[in-house]
């Protein structure tokens, strides 16, 4: 919701940051990063999740495990609800993986293919 946006300190971007580079940093060198206790840290890092960060999941390279990704990208004028529906009842097939997007973007859908030699 448009009404939920609240206004980022330095200290929030700070961390945001951080931890888009890194997901796994540590509480202490957050806290070394913006210069404040790991109470400090930690009680801003919760409010960030509780309010802004909506999911946190790992960025994994499938080339390394030999697969070519294609990846679709849809936007839609579905609201979150029904977007939530639509993904539920692809998410019965087990050819692709699928997930909510925020921003331009509504739904990202990535098939995963094995490479494959045209002689």
């Amino acid at each position: 919701m448009i009404a939920d946006i609240q206004i980022l300190d330095k200290y929030d971007k700070t961390l945001l940051n951080k931890l888009l580079i890194n997901s796994q940093v540590s509480l202490k060198d957050l806290s070394k990063e913006i210069n404040r206790s790991k109470s400090f840290t930690q009680y801003r890092l919760k409010n960030l999740n509780d309010k802004l960060v909506e999911k946190i999941y790992p960025l994994i390279d499938v080339t390394r495990l030999g697969f070519i990704p294609f990846d679709v990208y849809i936007k839609t004028n579905m609201d979150k609800s029904e977007e939530l529906k639509f993904i539920e009842i692809l998410k019965r097939k087990k050819d692709f993986y699928i997930e909510r997007l925020v921003g331009i973007f509504s739904i990202r859908i990535s098939f995963l293919k094995k490479y494959f030699i045209i002689i």
